[in-house]
């Protein structure tokens, strides 16, 4: 049984591209779209513009309340930040960068947290040719981080609701929060998950082949 070509995690459906250069013919007569060197390099600038476009990004301005990129192309952060969570040897990834969203909670008695929305973006390899395109969603807090899992954590909903019911009830200083910040809060954060992966998806769509 052979293996299929392409592999992804969270997207909605499959995002993938052929390659930049010409096909060449294999032996049964199929075309084959190999990769080189700058062929990636070429898609990932243009695949981070496209990205910039849709989360109206732009490095020479900061905007309060906007989504930002954290890395600049050719940056190589800490492989703890960058490595993908699913990865599969037989399909190895390629970070491309980190789009995020910070935004601030506040408990009962006006102490203020933080919580980042991160989306990596990655290229992982096709197993015969190509490659398919793939984000994965960080959420991180003072207390800690989760990584969003399909399988585990079903909806984003439940996903976003579960992360904030752990912050809720970080008591390490006696922090308190009442139900209904936990639930406008729950919902800010699902609205812009969302819309994060709304603007990712239209980007892949724009630059697949598909």
């Amino acid at each position: 049984m052979s293996a299929n070509n392409f592999y992804y995690v969270n997207t909605s459906k499959l995002f993938y591209k052929n390659g930049y250069n010409e096909p060449e013919e294999e032996e049964d007569g199929d075309d084959v779209y190999y990769w080189d060197e700058n062929d990636v390099d070429l898609f990932e600038e243009y695949l981070v513009e496209v990205l910039d476009k849709n989360f109206k990004y732009d490095n020479n301005i900061y905007r309060a309340n906007q989504w930002d990129r954290l890395y600049k192309l050719n940056d190589k952060p800490p492989a703890r930040y960058t490595n993908s969570s699913f990865e599969n040897r037989n399909y190895p990834s390629t970070f491309i960068t980190t789009y995020s969203y910070s935004f601030e909670i506040k408990t009962d008695d006006d102490i203020s947290s933080g919580v980042d929305i991160n989306f990596n973006i990655y290229i992982r390899a096709g197993y015969y040719y190509g490659a398919s395109l793939d984000w994965e969603l960080v959420l991180i807090h003072e207390i800690g981080e989760d990584t969003y899992n399909k399988k585990e954590h079903g909806t984003i909903e439940s996903f976003a609701t579960r992360f904030m019911d752990i912050t809720s009830t970080w008591n390490e200083k006696e922090y308190s929060y009442n139900s209904e910040d936990v639930e406008k809060y729950t919902n800010l954060l699902t609205k812009e998950i969302y819309r994060g992966i709304g603007r990712i998806e239209k980007s892949f769509k724009q630059v697949s082949d598909n």
